[in-house]
C-alpha cells in the first residue's frame, strides 16, 4: 500500500487517469491503497518523511482518527481521483490483520468505476 502510494506522490499529475488492479492479495492492496488515497489525499511530491504519518492516519478508524485524517487532507492532501479499480478474486492477507478491514476498504465513494471478477468454482 505504502509503495503504490509513494508510486502516485512521485508520478500523479493533475488530470492523469489513476487506474489501478489487482489478483488475490494484491487486489485487496489496490482496495487499501484507493482507500488511504480518499481518506487522507495524496501528498505532494518529495514528501516522503510524511507518508508514514498518512498511513497512521489511514489506519486510524477512531472519532477522534477520522477528524485527524480529515484535517491531515484538507491541509497536506492533493485529490487523486480514482477513475478504475479492476479486481480479481480479492483475499485480504491472512494472519497479518485479524479481523480487521481497514478504511474504504470495501467500498469507496471515491472510486468512479470498480470490476471485481470472482471465480465461482475455485478451490484452495
Amino acid at each position: 500500500i505504502v509503495d503504490g502510494y509513494r508510486f502516485l506522490m512521485k508520478h500523479y499529475r493533475p488530470g492523469d487517469r489513476v487506474c489501478m488492479f489487482g489478483f488475490s492479495r494484491g487486489a485487496y492492496a489496490a482496495r487499501c491503497l484507493a482507500g488511504m488515497l480518499n481518506k487522507v489525499g495524496l501528498l505532494p511530491p518529495d514528501n516522503d518523511q510524511m507518508v508514514a504519518s498518512a498511513y497512521e492516519r489511514y489506519l486510524d478508524t477512531s472519532s477522534d482518527g477520522k477528524e485527524l485524517a480529515k484535517d491531515f487532507k484538507e491541509q497536506l492532501g492533493r485529490h487523486c481521483p480514482i477513475e478504475f479499480l479492476g479486481l480479481w478474486d480479492t483475499v485480504s492477507s491472512v494472519g497479518l490483520i485479524t479481523s480487521r478491514h481497514l478504511p474504504f476498504s470495501a467500498s469507496n465513494s471515491a472510486v468512479k468505476t470498480i470490476r471485481h471478477a470472482l471465480a465461482l468454482d475455485e478451490r484452495r
